[in-house]
């Protein structure tokens, strides 16, 4: 397999299954960089007519082969080299994911040597550093260790040794009766935790948070080395101002392609910083130079980012009607639908044949994008929070008759309850969805869940690209490429 000749196909003159796979891997939560190697390497495999089960080692080697001679930049193999791997990287971890293996994503052997590229990462040269991050650093902000690595159990043990009796046991029947002795061992408690350096419950990370500042830190770390060929190899030189403002920069240009500013540089500097603070113990003019740091990544901007600007100024008046009826016209589309086949089975009963069902997968399907659409338009939502949503757990009949979601605070950025009532048309065609169109969707593999948009292939979770198929048909009937994010911004 060879590359073709002529200028490079870009992911923009893709149609078919590479661009449906580009648009399902950009609604992932996948480190960017792997996003924006999906481009390149899809429109590269479209324009060979590669499929997908055709993918092996060997096809990494010619699309490196293929760089290297139609690139830009001669006599860069490393730099070539690294893009390959990363598109490597991004196909296999999409062979894990069930709803691409599906499709015949396989995962693909590695074909480049391992040893050091110029200014290549190899993985063994970050070994020691993530070590200390998995083993040192995740215990203690997650709140189970001090920083020294001191198991809080330990120190809780020990202030339950040397707790203080009351004066007497009439002043101790006292304190039970006030709930004050319950009280006054918790703040001790926790006052002797903050002072061993131990975080607790409102300053620990969860697992999501552990696994951003990890890839965050493998980001920063490798555009370093490969813009520097310095190796970062302890927490304690990534908190270092100098090392890390140096980092923050190489990472910066490295993702800011189109420079319309990202908060991705400075999310990820406020995480070292807790941890060059907490864990590491930098002195207080060390972490005001790590945020000043954090300030100058941070876009000067208020309200709605660039890009998303750019996006919410296409929306003419007519477009923005378009938007707002599309409900209406994927709905009266059923109908016809609908109406169509009716009568044609009026005519087949007349003529002796056999009758064509009314509604079948496809209808199905349509009207599934019309409550996703729905609950959008209605409050908003994050995309997590309607993929999410449970027939059983989070949707009521109102008073009134009509449908609430409701979502619990653990659900929710911020940590509260999400309302979402929808109005008498949404709740009707919701209704009409549930009794007739989503058992359409059931099959033996996922007839158990209970998800309002369930996994087509599994019994647990949702249908992973159900936002891909919304926005696709948002960008043909209303011509503007959106994302999930753009509903709050016209929705208000």
């Amino acid at each position: 397999m060879v590359g073709g000749g002529g200028r490079t196909p870009q992911i923009r003159d893709v149609t078919g299954r590479w661009r449906w796979l580009y648009d399902a891997v950009a609604e992932t939560d996948l480190p960017q960089d792997l996003v924006w190697a999906a481009g390149p390497f899809f429109a590269w495999c479209d324009a060979q007519g590669i499929e997908f089960t055709d993918l092996t080692a060997e096809t990494f080697v010619a699309y490196r082969d293929h760089r290297i001679t139609h690139g830009g930049v001669t006599g860069a193999e490393a730099k070539h080299t690294k893009a390959s791997k990363r598109a490597r990287d991004l196909w296999n971890h999409l062979a894990t994911l069930p709803v691409f293996a599906d499709l015949g994503v396989r995962a693909a052997k590695q074909p480049f040597a391992d040893g050091r590229v110029r200014y290549a990462t190899p993985d063994a040269l970050l070994a020691p550093l993530l070590a200390e991050f998995d083993e040192q650093v995740v215990p203690w902000v997650t709140g189970k260790t001090t920083p020294q690595g001191r198991p809080v159990d330990e120190i809780l043990d020990e202030i339950e040794a040397i707790a203080a009796p009351p004066r007497s046991a009439k002043v101790a029947a006292a304190r039970r009766y006030n709930g004050k002795a319950s009280q006054n061992r918790k703040s001790a408690r926790e006052e002797r935790l903050r002072a061993c350096g131990v975080l607790l419950a409102a300053g620990t990370w969860g697992p999501k948070r552990v696994a951003v500042a990890r890839a965050g830190i493998i980001s920063l770390v490798k555009c370093f080395f490969t813009t520097t060929g310095t190796l970062i190899e302890t927490m304690a030189e990534l908190s270092e101002p100098d090392l890390l403002e140096a980092a923050a920069e190489a990472l910066d240009e490295a993702t800011d392609f189109d420079d319309v500013g990202s908060s991705y540089v400075s999310t990820l500097v406020k995480l070292v910083r807790k941890i060059a603070v907490g864990f590491v113990g930098v002195g207080a003019v060390e972490a005001a130079r790590i945020s000043h740091i954090i300030v100058r990544h941070t876009p000067d901007r208020a309200g709605v980012s660039p890009r998303n600007k750019l996006k919410l100024q296409q929306f003419t008046p007519d477009r923005i009607d378009a938007f707002f009826g599309m409900s209406g016209a994927l709905v009266a589309e059923v109908n016809a639908e609908v109406a169509r086949r009716r009568a044609a089975n009026r005519r087949a009963a007349a003529a002796g044949r056999k009758p064509v069902e009314l509604l079948d997968a496809e209808i199905a399907r349509k009207l599934e994008l019309v409550v996703a659409h729905d609950i959008f338009c209605a409050r908003a939502p994050r995309k997590a929070n309607v993929l999410g949503i449970d027939l059983d757990r989070h949707v009521r009949d109102a008073a009134d008759g009509t449908i609430i979601v409701e979502l619990p605070p653990e659900m929710v950025k911020g940590g509260r309850k999400l309302v979402i009532p929808l109005n008498p048309r949404m709740s009707a065609v919701f209704r009409q969805h549930i009794a007739k169109a989503r058992p359409l969707l059931l099959t033996d593999a996922n007839r158990g869940s209970m998800m309002l948009f369930p996994a087509r292939k599994r019994a647990e979770g949702h249908y992973t690209c159900l936002t891909v198929q919304l926005m696709r048909e948002i960008h043909e009937r209303v011509g503007v490429k959106f994302n999930p994010h753009l509903y709050r911004h016209l929705v208000g």
